[in-house]
């Protein structure tokens, strides 16, 4: 064996060992940055303070955290729709708002385009557990986060969202 193929023998072993040993410490591989997906359910819970955002105002409120530049935020828009269609919804007992990162005015006028009528639309605060788009959150009457639904939501994820905008408009939500 010559002394170049020893050479890169040795090379190839310590590479080798070296990504394994990072491998095993977690260096490599799919981690998700710490205000990535999942980190949104940290904030249940905790209050949730949006400028201008009167949480009172509703026994229950539905929030959706949404970019205008995310496909998977208008991929949504249709059961946004739906939820601020449904028969018998007050705002005093269940109140739809968005919060954004995005100015307002554009964040309405995309809205509006779908037709998604909200009970209002606010600067998003930064917070780090809202770093990914879209978001569902279910906040009580005193600002606290009581659930959250990250990303697009899947059929089942919308019926569970579902029920409890019924439970809200009927009055017997227990957050």
């Amino acid at each position: 064996m010559s002394t170049l193929e020893r050479a890169t023998h040795i090379c190839l072993i310590a590479v080798s060992v070296l990504a394994l040993g990072l491998l095993l410490e977690g260096r490599f591989g799919t981690r998700r940055p710490s205000g990535g997906r999942a980190a949104a359910t940290q904030l249940v819970g905790k209050h949730l303070a949006v400028a201008g955002l009167d949480w009172k105002s509703s026994a229950v409120n539905v929030v959706f955290f949404i970019s205008t530049h995310c496909h998977f935020c208008e991929e949504s828009m249709p059961f946004y729709r739906q939820l601020t269609e449904i028969p018998g919804r007050r705002p005093q007992n269940l109140a739809i708002s968005a919060i954004s990162r995005d100015a307002p005015e554009l964040v309405k006028d995309t809205l509006s385009g779908q037709h998604v009528n909200l009970d209002g639309v606010y600067r998003a605060p930064v917070i780090d557990e809202l770093s990914s788009t879209p978001i569902v959150l279910i906040v009580d009457a005193n600002g606290i986060v009581r659930r959250v639904f990250e990303g697009r939501l899947d059929s089942s994820r919308e019926k569970d969202v579902l029920k409890i905008v019924a439970a809200g408009i009927a009055g017997k939500l227990r957050t």
